[in-house]
């Protein structure tokens, strides 16, 4: 009989502390609403309450660096392009156009942003042995002067396709086709070319 009162008693003694318990944590969707309530900045307390700030500043990962901050700079250094010529050997009289495939990887761990003046993300250069540009394709291409930027993210492959004519070229000269990326010329694939019958 005891032993009855005692299990008896114990139990009558469980809702009371149930009210003592701390309150449950709150899921995602409570704490976004409380945080709105309460106002930016404001961390969720247990009690309901608002708490200390959060964080004094939220940074972007992909700000845009001054032109002279080498930090800024660094985030292209990170980046691998390669340029693939279809057909790779060019003959004078079949080969009228060469398309070109140029693509750039990502090899860091961070997201690359590259910033451009307007719609061109690439420019192809035709050269001859002396160095002396003897085509450009985007002079043949519609440029919108919207500005935008390419976002790369760790791992992420991005391909440009260009055609380019051989009509400067002739046979037995070297000619070099160069891929860049506007305001990036340090982001440059070359092929060279001999023509031939």
């Amino acid at each position: 009989m005891t032993k009855l009162l005692a299990a008896v008693f114990l139990v009558s003694l469980l809702p009371a502390h149930a009210d003592d318990d701390p309150a449950p944590k709150p899921n995602l969707l409570q704490r976004m609403w409380q945080s709105t309530k309460n106002g930016a900045g404001r961390a969720w307390d247990s009690t309901k309450k608002a708490g200390g700030k959060a964080a004094d500043a939220v940074k972007s990962p992909f700000q845009r660096g001054k032109k002279d901050d080498s930090e800024g700079k660094a985030g292209w250094r990170k980046l691998a392009m390669t340029m693939i010529m279809e057909p790779p050997l060019v003959k004078i009289g079949e080969t009228r156009v060469i398309e070109l495939t140029v693509a750039v990887v990502n090899k860091g761990k961070q997201p690359v942003r590259l910033d451009f003046p307007d719609s061109k993300r690439i420019d192809v250069l035709v050269k001859n042995d002396a160095g002396k540009v003897l085509s450009r394709w985007s002079e043949d291409q519609r440029i919108e002067k919207e500005p935008g930027f390419v976002l790369i993210n760790p791992g992420e492959r991005i391909e440009y396709f260009a055609n380019i004519s051989t009509r400067e070229m002739r046979e037995g000269k070297q000619f070099t086709i160069e891929a860049f990326f506007p305001g990036y010329e340090q982001l440059r694939a070359s092929h060279a070319v001999q023509p031939r019958r």
